[in-house]
């Protein structure tokens, strides 16, 4: 059976591009002929679009999205293998696969897409086969998209529905969709998986690794104290241009250096979802610190946390320190029993 991987894969961010791989070798371990689908999504196409707009913020930070761009084409062809191929949405019902799977991340959300529905694969197939794995809405609430798409029309033709958040099954009931709940493929594997992407250039003295998808002033001030507090280093992945004092920046970092950096540091400061996802794999002492955007942006990282019994290491306002160490332990014994739940489910897409 030859099975492909619908996901965001052209786009330059380093848990879109992990997650890829996650799925990738997730689908391979059930040693099935699978490859990531080289799927061209307009508003998410790195690849398409211009390298910076013609901006003074823009020119000076040229070298590091110069940088950015190629390290994570480079570690694509390194890992997802040669695409030459690109598949678009007139073209989707045309390629020779005979088990589409849809997912991770927030490839069903038409916010991020720019209301893309090549993801809900939007076409009718005798011979092929469609299901989804941990796909993301990143929403509570669809029923506007409901109203514009009947997306619910296009899940219909699905063979099984998954989701990666217990917020996506309640949204997907709301319009009549039946869906399960299954684990993030990054967190379907384990850390031996990711050894062989881990770089040798890394800090000897013990730090802590701070990583935001948006600006929080009043969340890196209290992780530079932490840090201050606990003796560590102070270390931040961002292309800040002007140096911060107590802050070492890196400004050109790869995605193996990345997931190396997460996988050695002490401590990890993150409202990353993918951040999160490998700290929990790696078994790393972390303080989640939520998006300023909303609750509905919060779902993701939220409903994993609680899914695991983590919601101690969310910070508050306050930055209240969590009373509790980590129990490791009892957490492993909830992904063992979610991994086995899905890789039954998985198995029933080849039967």
């Amino acid at each position: 059976m030859k099975v492909g991987i619908l996901t965001a894969s052209r786009t330059d961010n380093n848990g879109t591009d992990l997650q890829s791989v996650a799925m990738l070798n997730l689908f391979k371990s059930f040693e099935t002929d699978t490859h990531v689908i080289n799927y061209s999504c307009k508003k998410i196409d790195t690849k398409k679009s211009k390298l910076f707009p013609l901006t003074l913020r823009s020119i000076v930070k040229f070298p590091m999205n110069l940088y950015n761009k190629l390290s994570h084409r480079r570690f694509r062809k390194k890992t997802l293998g040669n695409r030459n191929e690109i598949v678009y949405l007139n073209t989707l019902n045309k390629t020779d696969f005979d088990l589409i799977v849809v997912g991770s991340d927030q490839i069903w959300n038409l916010n991020i897409t720019g209301n893309d529905l090549g993801f809900f694969l939007p076409f009718k197939s005798e011979r092929l086969k469609k299901y989804s794995y941990a796909a993301s809405l990143g929403m509570t609430d669809i029923s506007e998209w409901e109203r514009k798409y009947s997306i619910s029309s296009y899940l219909g033709d699905f063979s099984g529905v998954s989701v990666r958040e217990e917020s996506g099954v309640i949204a997907l009931e709301k319009i009549g969709v039946k869906a399960r709940h299954d684990l993030d493929p990054i967190l379907m594997g384990n850390k031996e998986d990711w050894i062989y992407l881990f770089t040798k250039n890394v800090p000897k003295k013990p730090y802590l690794f701070y990583y935001s998808v948006e600006h929080n002033e009043s969340a890196e001030n209290y992780a530079k104290s932490y840090a201050i507090n606990n003796g560590l280093m102070f270390i931040q992945a961002c292309n800040r241009v002007i140096p911060k004092k107590g802050i070492k920046t890196k400004r050109f970092m790869s995605v193996e250096q990345w997931l190396t950096y997460v996988n050695n540091a002490e401590i990890i400061f993150t409202n990353s979802y993918h951040c999160l996802s490998f700290a929990i794999l790696f078994k790393k002492d972390i303080r989640v610190f939520l998006l300023k955007k909303g609750t509905q942006s919060n779902t993701r990282m939220m409903g994993l946390m609680h899914q695991i019994n983590f919601d101690d290491m969310i910070l508050n306002e306050n930055y209240v320190e969590p009373i509790n160490k980590i129990n490791w332990e009892h957490i492993e014994t909830i992904l063992a029993t979610e991994r086995e739940k899905s890789k039954m489910y998985i198995k029933s897409m080849f039967g």
